[in-house]
């Protein structure tokens, strides 16, 4: 089950209304939701604290599009700057990342809801858009696909159409080795807390090692019987996962302000902000 601290606030405002579809977006490929977009149309991503990216998981196949991302500056909606998106406007699943510190960004409420929000559109109207889950994790497929070529072959999907679920999981099986090592925030009133995804200041610090879990994962669905080559290749890639994260540090946003401040850099895992068993 998603912990309640994880979950993006997401609303859609299509017709001059607002609906809210946070509980539908919080877990991928559980519920759908289809709708139209036009270019004057949003979806409202939000989060208690400043992120700088999220990952959107779509069941719709549309024509490039161009995306627009903006930002709360605390008088009006401004562009993000250092925006790289997957998705080409919507059109298929991707990241969505942007700079973290964006100038002056505030929070504001929207739909009676106050976080700091992410006001997305698209050049193109969305007909038929097909949203299945915007939340966070750390590799897709195409990151897959880098170390091994055939990965997404029907014969390894298990009947879906992605390894959004396996992704999903290891997302979560990660968060908790970093939990057990130790790692940790400090909430308003100085007491440690544990970290979630968002605290996470750089994904890509443990993206090798989310690659070769995922692929140690689903080799071991492809296994039906103890010892077989299925489940050799699955702990050959566990193992070379375990060297990679038993050796690795985070940034953590340890002030959980949502931004990378100088004492939150990797190099400093030692100070006073990572305590170690």
């Amino acid at each position: 089950m998603i912990e309640s601290k994880s979950i993006l606030s997401v609303k859609s405002y299509i017709s001059s209304n607002y609906t809210d579809i946070t509980y539908k977006m919080r877990e991928f490929q559980r519920d759908l939701v289809t709708l139209t977009l036009l270019s004057s149309e949003y979806l409202y991503i939000g989060y208690d604290k400043p992120i700088n990216c999220f990952y959107v998981n779509l069941n719709s196949s549309l024509t490039e599009s161009t995306l627009n991302l903006e930002f709360w500056n605390g008088s009006a909606w401004s562009t993000c700057m250092g925006l790289e998106e997957d998705t080409l406007g919507l059109s298929r699943s991707g990241f969505i990342r942007f700079n973290r510190d964006q100038v002056n960004q505030a929070s504001n409420t929207i739909d009676n809801t106050t976080k700091y929000w992410y006001r997305l559109s698209t050049s193109n109207t969305r007909t038929e858009l097909i949203l299945a889950g915007i939340n966070l994790i750390f590799v897709n497929d195409y990151d897959l696909l880098m170390e091994q070529p055939f990965i997404t072959m029907s014969e390894f999907l298990s009947g879906q159409t992605s390894h959004i679920l396996i992704h999903n999981s290891v997302k979560n099986e990660i968060i908790q080795y970093f939990r057990t090592k130790d790692y940790y925030k400090i909430d308003s009133n100085g007491l440690k807390q544990d970290i979630n995804i968002w605290d996470l200041l750089e994904i890509d610090e443990i993206k090798q090692a989310a690659v070769l879990l995922a692929i140690s994962k689903i080799y071991f669905n492809q296994s039906d019987a103890k010892g077989d080559i299925w489940e050799s290749k699955s702990y050959e890639y566990r193992a070379r996962y375990l060297k990679i994260v038993e050796a690795g540090s985070l940034s953590i946003d340890y002030n959980d302000n949502g931004k990378k401040d100088v004492n939150e850099n990797k190099t400093n895992k030692l100070n006073t902000f990572f305590m170690s068993r």
